[in-house]
């Protein structure tokens, strides 16, 4: 639901399936899970899916993308007052929680 960044992309924007095609290229992966909904535990209007994407060139490699449906532009776990104009934040996934976690496990 981003007005600002649409999911099916834009003139100047990737959509997200261009994006997952890009990364999955990028890393010779193969093979895709999912998609895995996530538990529903806030009554935000926002659902999570995550879609993991591995068999890459790395055998440590691993992409993960979270869709959030229903998702305005704003950052997932935002704890902050958000602007209505923004849409809705999900409170289902703290994203700054989970790039963090991925990146302890992964490195960059």
């Amino acid at each position: 639901a981003d007005t600002v960044v649409p999911f099916a992309g834009s003139d100047w924007v990737l959509s997200h399936a261009d994006t997952v095609s890009f990364w999955r290229s990028k890393g010779s992966c193969t093979k895709t899970s999912g998609p895995i909904r996530q538990k529903d535990l806030y009554n935000d209007g926002t659902k999570v899916v995550l879609e993991q994407i591995s068999n890459c060139a790395s055998p440590t490699a691993l992409l993960n993308f979270y869709v959030i449906e229903g998702g305005g532009h704003t950052w997932p776990g935002n704890t902050l007052r958000d602007k209505p104009e923004n849409g809705l934040t999900s409170k289902e996934i703290d994203a700054t929680a989970t790039m963090v976690a991925f990146f302890e496990k992964y490195g960059l």
